[in-house]
């Protein structure tokens, strides 16, 4: 009795997993990442992209509805884990230097303009893990850079970040909804 019990159980399983495989589950922030070069200094960033799926991504808190992020609070640039900025030399960012490393990136999206910061908390206060995206921690921060921010003509709908070369140099941007914040990146 309990053979044939395992027997239909595999057979039933067998038999649920080509459906499964029809209907995969979405993944609703998936991981993605991007790379490039700052004259001849090799960037790479790690991040998840949520999409809008009709929500208000940016505003006032106060707004109605209520934006999912918010002016004013410090944002994990991205979904899930904490995006990660590794360059393998050191770079002027807006005018300040981030030596060679790894790094965790955080957005202060505000009304009157956005700061980048790169803070050097990439593990859980474990040690083990990657560090998941709500565990910001302003004591770890390394340093908060401005952004110039525009309104773009058409929303994007999933959140996306690009290294633009601009000759020997290139530009970090951050797309998602109509606003694109961008920053100077240049060899040190």
């Amino acid at each position: 009795m309990r053979s044939a019990l395992v027997t239909l159980t595999l057979l039933g399983l067998a038999a649920a997993a080509p459906l499964a495989a029809q209907n995969p589950q979405r993944v609703l922030s998936p991981p993605d990442s991007v790379q490039g070069s700052v004259d001849g200094i090799a960037i790479r960033v790690e991040y998840g992209r949520p999409s809008m799926r009709g929500r208000v991504i940016f505003g006032p808190e106060t707004a109605s509805p209520r934006p999912l992020v918010p002016f004013g609070r410090v944002w994990r640039t991205g979904a899930n884990f904490a995006t990660r900025f590794t360059t393998s030399g050191d770079l002027s960012v807006g005018g300040r230097t981030i030596p060679a490393g790894t790094y965790t990136l955080w957005t202060l999206p505000q009304a009157n303009g956005w700061k980048l910061i790169f803070n050097k908390q990439t593990k859980a206060r474990d040690g083990r893990a990657n560090l998941w995206g709500t565990d910001y921690s302003a004591d770890s921060d390394f340093v908060r850079v401005d952004m110039q921010v525009a309104a773009t003509a058409q929303p994007t709908e999933q959140f996306v970040i690009t290294l633009e070369p601009q000759g020997d140099n290139a530009i970090l941007a951050l797309a998602w909804e109509k606003t694109r914040a961008f920053v100077s990146l240049a060899k040190k």
